[in-house]
């Protein structure tokens, strides 16, 4: 028959967490899910509370519940609620959602979407829930170590928060909190908040609003008298303007300002032209200036002019001197080079006999350059072969080297590792004998602390044996029902019980004392057999580390002296080979000379440049006695003077060239000189009678000048009456502005007054709200008000369910009843005679308590909707009283007893007897993924 509440039928995950794929089919009753720690198995309740909640149950972030080796996860979960089927799918990362229901068509389920996104899925369920699916949490799904919390761990205030958390009452407080702080808001300046003092700022408002409703009144007063003595201002105003005609008195004004604007104008126009004219005059006077300044340079370049035209007679003797100037310099050029040719072929034949007198032959020096040549190549073979011996020997020396440097580093490594500080002398002196016997003094020390633990564990286990045979005579007298004297077997009574007792307890507190000396010593003595263990063992590796580095130094050293034999040897081919090379390089270079010079040296040659440059020294020194007579000549009769001959000759054509371009000249500047003498009589005419003309136009100035000084004597008169009608006009204006703006003030200070009447009106019920809300927040929404009635009615009924369900499981329980602080007092039915706090409960009764308690809040918490419990790892953290008595308990719950669905979520295998059936929940060693297989009872 279908349950009216909310039963899971099967959830399927698809790389959620360690879960690859993985479906599960819920029963009726007690469902276990059993399998090792890490298995997986409280992700399958993680997925439950995703589907139903779209949020992580005990992992946060929803990107942590896809499986590590995936890209994506996916969960399905179908459940019934009051006769339908309901499956809904959601998915990570995409947070796509979907949430189906089921509709029956001839025997097959056929599924419709009823919600495709997040949001819609999310309302859709918190409508099928019923509840907050928060509220899931700690209700429905509960967590490890959370089953006794709530009832029997929790201080009152922490389980009276979570309680009316759950139950909702802590929405009343909020609820009071936010009318605490909400003002109420008006369109007036003012707000009333609602609290103690609602009255006393009421009465403060009211007394503001009168104090400006007698403030507006003087305001109108005030207005209404200004207004009419602005009115009375302007009427005096326009009297004055009558009776002084200052209206008449402004058209004459415009008169008079035309006439002394048209004098005005006259006067500039002479000014202008009298400007222009002197401008002109003085433009005149200084191009006269400038002509003048022309002429007289004009002159003087034509008196400059006609001294060179007189040098173009000695023309012919100044062409003469230049050409023979340039023959002797052409000739001295030619005997330059030819002596420079002469003077190296004489070089050549100096060094040519050098290389003879050095060497004797050509043929000589070549078969010496081939002798030396052979020895140097042998020379050098020699030495490449040291340098072979000597590369391999350093090699070798090289690897050495580096496996003492290794094993220093690996006995400085132990001894940081082992902390061996005290043997870094003996390392330093390399004294392998010092460190053995420190290794056999170590290997003694470790025998005698292997004896002292065996003696001291055999110690422990005596302690160990005797402590718990009283532990167990002291539970034998605390739980018989009539215990007997360990000695004599007498039944004990009163006194002597406790007596017995005690000293049962200090002995076992002594020996408790002695078994943690001893462990403290057995500690200590372990860590000492592990330090000498292992400093044994690295003194081993010490000593065979220095013998392997003395055998190393000494083949290192039996190198060294190879080494320096053979780079002695190399050192003395070497110089040698430098010797060699250096006399080579000597004899190539003057075999090299001797070919050269033979190759350039030519004896006809030689002579024939001999004779030439013999030759023209002797026609230079003709054509330089002539230059000689025709300088001092030229010089002489023109005048010029030079330091060289070079000079001279350069003057002169200056000179020649001056003279032609001075006789082409001569003609335009004569010219030019005429006219200039001509322009300069024509503008002194002008300027003349531009000087009768100004004298004229200043005459007229003068007149006009006095004309205009009346006409503004006039004006000034006449402007003033203006500046006075003016004065009267704006003095009008303002006092007509005046008294608009002030009859404005009086119609907006009017309009005031009535909005403070509609204030008032306004006020007056934000006041009256006010005092609701108080009301309200006192009576309702005060922690002494509905929440306290809803408190002691949901006690009530708590106390019956839980007293209901103890009597239907046969628990023991006389009475459960829960005060306002959610305070349990229980009476037991074998101890009816008082009510028992949970402290004072067993463990199993503390558990049996907290089931009943749990069970209560889930029926009123889900209102009933919900018809599964789950529970993950309930035994975890309980003792074993209160783990059998728990697994009991879950056994009355078998084929639905109590509540329709009981998941429960275990490594511990004994609720195996508690199902009706068992899911076990294994990780695959091959792939890493959860395994979950049905067990068949």
């Amino acid at each position: 028959m279908e349950t009216p509440t909310l039963i899971l039928h099967k959830i399927t995950l698809e790389g959620f967490l360690s879960h690859g794929e993985t479906s599960i089919v819920f029963e009726k009753g007690v469902n276990t899910i059993v399998g090792p720690n890490g298995a997986g198995k409280s992700s399958i309740l993680e997925a439950i509370y995703y589907a139903l909640t779209g949020d992580g149950w005990r992992i946060r972030r929803k990107e942590d519940l896809v499986n590590l080796t995936r890209r994506s996860a996916r969960v399905e979960l179908e459940f019934s609620h009051e006769g339908r089927k309901y499956q809904v799918e959601r998915q990570i990362p995409s947070g796509k959602a979907v949430l189906r229901e089921a509709r029956m068509d001839r025997g097959e389920a056929s599924w419709r979407v009823i919600a495709d996104r997040a949001t819609d899925v999310d309302k859709k369920l918190a409508e099928i829930l019923g509840i907050d699916p928060s509220k899931l949490d700690g209700v429905v799904l509960v967590n490890q170590g959370e089953l006794t919390k709530l009832f029997a761990t929790l201080t009152p205030s922490e389980r009276k928060e979570i309680i009316d958390k759950l139950l909702g009452l802590d929405l009343y407080e909020k609820i009071g909190e936010k009318l605490r702080d909400s003002c109420i808001q008006t369109s007036t300046p003012y707000q009333i908040c609602p609290g103690a003092h609602t009255a006393r700022t009421a009465e403060n408002i009211r007394e503001q609003v009168l104090r400006k409703h007698r403030e507006l009144l003087e305001k109108i007063k005030e207005y209404a008298q200004r207004k009419n003595e602005l009115e009375k201002t302007i009427q005096d105003a326009w009297r004055r303007i009558r009776e002084e005609k200052l209206e008449e008195k402004a058209l004459e004004l415009e008169k008079a300002r035309a006439e002394k604007e048209s004098l005005s104008n006259k006067l500039s126009e002479i000014s202008a032209k009298a400007s222009s004219l002197r401008e002109n005059r003085q433009a005149l006077l200084s191009k006269i200036g400038e002509y003048e300044k022309r002429l007289g340079k004009i002159k003087q370049e034509i008196s400059e002019k006609t001294r060179l035209v007189e040098i173009l007679a000695f023309k012919e003797q100044v062409n003469s001197l230049i050409k023979i100037h340039e023959d002797e310099k052409s000739k001295r050029e030619i005997l330059r080079a030819k002596t420079s040719q002469l003077n190296a072929l004489e070089n050549f034949r100096k060094k040519l006999e050098e290389l003879r007198a050095k060497h004797g032959s050509l043929e000589r020096l070549e078969e010496a350059v081939r002798s030396l040549e052979s020895e140097v190549g042998k020379t050098r073979e020699q030495l490449k072969a040291l340098s072979q011996e000597l590369g391999k020997v350093e090699g070798q020396e090289h690897r050495l080297r580096n496996e003492i440097q290794e094993l220093q580093e690996r006995i400085r490594s132990i001894v940081r590792e082992r902390q061996l500080a005290s043997i870094e002398p003996l390392i330093a002196e390399g004294s392998v004998d010092k460190i053995e016997a420190l290794l056999r003094k170590t290997e003694e020390e470790l025998s005698s602390l292997g004896l002292e633990l065996e003696k001291a564990a055999r110690e422990e286990a005596s302690r160990q044996a005797l402590k718990q045979q009283v532990e167990k005579s002291i539970e034998l007298l605390e739980t018989s029902p009539q215990p007997e004297c360990p000695v004599c077997k007498r039944p004990l009574e009163g006194s002597r019980k406790e007596e017995i007792l005690a000293d049962y307890r200090k002995h076992l507190a002594e020996l408790e004392k002695e078994l943690r000396e001893l462990e403290s010593k057995i500690a200590a003595l372990k860590t000492r057999h592990s330090q000498a263990s292992a400093e044994a063992e690295a003194l081993k590796q010490v000593a065979e580390a220095l013998k392997e580095v003395a055998g190393r130094k000494a083949e290192l050293e039996e190198l060294g002296k190879r080494r320096r034999q053979v780079r002695e040897n190399a050192e003395q081919l070497s110089a040698r080979v430098e010797k060699l090379e250096e006399s080579l390089k000597e004899h190539r270079s003057d075999l090299a000379n001797w070919k050269s010079l033979a190759a350039s040296f030519d004896e006809n040659v030689y002579s024939r440049l001999r004779t030439e440059v013999e030759g023209l020294s002797k026609e230079l020194e003709e054509l330089s006695s002539e230059l000689t007579r025709l300088s001092a000549e030229l010089s002489a009769r023109l005048g010029i003077t030079a330091g060289s001959r070079e000079e001279l000759v350069g003057k002169l054509r200056e000179e020649l060239e001056k003279a032609a371009k001075a006789e082409l000249a001569l003609a335009s500047l004569n010219a030019e000189k005429e006219k200039l003498e001509a322009d300069i009589r024509d503008y002194r005419k002008q300027a003349e009678e531009l000087g009768k003309r100004i004298e004229e136009l200043e005459k007229a100035r003068g007149e006009i000048q006095e004309r205009l000084e009346r006409a503004e004597k006039n004006l000034r008169e006449l402007e003033e009456a203006g500046r006075r009608l003016e004065e009267l006009r704006k003095a009008i204006e303002v006092g007509t502005e005046h008294v608009k703006l002030y009859a404005g003030e009086l119609e907006r200070v009017e309009k005031e007054l009535e909005d403070l009447r509609s204030q008032v009106k306004e006020i007056n019920r934000a006041i009256r709200k006010a005092m609701i809300i108080n009301y309200l927040r006192e009576k309702i929404f005060h922690k002494d008000g509905v929440p306290r009635y809803l408190r002691k009615y949901y006690v009530d009924v708590i106390s019956k369910m839980m007293e209901g369900w103890s009597d239907a499981f046969n628990l023991g329980f006389e009475s459960i009843r829960l005060d306002e602080n959610y305070e349990l007092r229980v009476v037991l039915a074998r101890a009816r005679e008082r009510p028992l706090g949970v402290s004072q409960l067993s463990g199993g009764e503390k558990v049996a308590i907290s089931i009943l308690g749990l069970l209560a809040l889930h029926q009123i918490v889900t209102k009933g909707r919900i018809g599964f419990l789950a529970l993950d790892e309930p035994t975890e953290y309980l003792d074993e009283e209160r783990r059998r008595e728990l697994i009991e308990l879950l056994k009355m719950f078998k084929g639905g007893e109590g509540i329709p669905q009981l998941i429960v979520v275990t490594h511990d295998s004994e609720v195996r007897d508690a199902a009706d059936v068992t899911y076990v929940v294994r990780k695959d060693e091959n792939t890493g993924y959860s395994r979950v297989e049905r067990e068949e009872a």
